[in-house]
């Protein structure tokens, strides 16, 4: 517990870091280009996560966790303004029932984030369980050192090195997922410059009047 101290202070930090970057750098037209960084932070903070041992420490931590941490709330700023401008769209009436819905919204995909990542984790921990298991030779040198401390001490040690395996597991998914959101939102900008030189194509009168603007 003394070791994650330091760990929970860098996390800190870089959340106040991540708010505060967000804040000042936050305008309409950046919000897409925001949101792309927010997950390619994240999806690295990932990546550096996935390569995890046994012997890994806290320090060793500090920048995996830091890079999460700032994109997380690099990443709250923009999805809000965003959902606010949509919202303004429709008409202010729907001021409230956003900030009610975005509230909710955040704390139940928290909650149910969590709990997928965390019942992903079993499931890939008792797979390598099972996987270890079955490749433990008993004329296996290690494996018969293992064995003379006790059962209880080989199974002790098969259940450490297959949940930081699922833990990788995990990491390898979150990346993952950012990086399609990357690419999700980079897809929607795309779309959103090919419409309007459509539309400039279409109407060259407004493509003149957005260059005067």
């Amino acid at each position: 517990n003394d070791q994650l101290h330091g760990l929970f202070i860098v996390i800190l930090f870089a959340m106040i870091g991540g708010t505060v970057m967000s804040a000042v750098l936050l305008k309409a037209p950046r919000i897409p280009y925001m949101i792309i960084v927010a997950a390619l932070i994240i999806a690295l903070g990932a990546g550096l996560d996935s390569f995890a041992s046994s012997l890994t420490r806290p320090p060793q931590l500090y920048l995996s966790q830091a890079l999460l941490a700032f994109g997380s709330t690099f990443f709250i700023g923009p999805a809000l303004l965003f959902g606010f401008g949509k919202v303004l769209e429709q008409g202010k009436g729907f001021i409230v029932s956003f900030s009610v819905m975005f509230g909710l919204s955040q704390n139940i995909g928290g909650l149910t984030g969590s709990a997928l990542l965390s019942s992903y984790q079993v499931i890939q921990a008792r797979a390598h369980t099972q996987s270890m298991y079955s490749h433990l030779l008993a004329g296996d040198p290690a494996v018969a050192a293992r064995a003379q401390g006790g059962v209880t001490s080989l199974a002790q040690v098969v259940s450490r090195e297959a949940n930081v395996a699922a833990f990788n597991d995990v990491a390898r998914l979150v990346m993952v997922i950012a990086i399609l959101t990357a690419l999700y939102i980079g897809y929607l900008i795309v779309l959103k410059r090919l419409a309007d030189r459509k539309l400039a194509l279409a109407d060259p009168s407004s493509s003149t009047v957005k260059a005067a603007a």
